[in-house]
């Protein structure tokens, strides 16, 4: 896998940072990510730009499978689902 090409949809990935799944420490480790990156979520929304996978390592470096899982599972029972793209 290759955590540069490989992404999280940017809808996806805009739900969660409002989702009360993530705690705000790493929220804010996320919008650090975005800033040091001159990105934000309005412009990934606009282009449909993938986040990156390496982004998710860098804000949750402890997150090991068990620990994805619970937290895919979390945030799936707050996501908003819509018409566009595969959530």
């Amino acid at each position: 896998m290759n955590l540069d090409r490989e992404g999280v949809p940017p809808l996806v990935f805009a739900q969660l940072l409002e989702s009360p799944v993530l705690e705000q420490d790493a929220v804010a480790r996320f919008r650090e990510i975005m800033d040091r990156e001159r990105s934000d979520v309005e412009s990934l929304l606009a282009i449909n730009a993938q986040v990156p996978l390496r982004w998710i390592r860098e804000a949750l470096p402890d997150l090991d499978v068990d620990q994805a899982t619970t937290l895919g599972l979390a945030f799936a029972q707050h996501a908003h689902l819509t018409s566009f793209g595969p959530l």
